[in-house]
């Protein structure tokens, strides 16, 4: 059985690795990569929520 500290080592390891990074933001003046995960995106906000799984948003 998977305990919590290992699954939350395990989704570490992707960020670090980059593995399965499904979206890009490019951040600040020097436009810096960050690799992202639109799952986890998805599942901690609701504003990337609407925006990855087809809900309109609008500001």
């Amino acid at each position: 059985m998977t305990t919590y500290w290992q699954l939350s080592e395990s989704f570490a390891d992707t960020n670090i690795n980059e593995a399965l990074c499904d979206v890009t933001f490019a951040a600040g003046n020097e436009q810096m990569q960050i690799k992202c995960h639109t799952f986890i995106l998805a599942s901690r906000s609701p504003v990337f929520y609407a925006m990855f799984c087809g809900a309109v948003w609008t500001l």
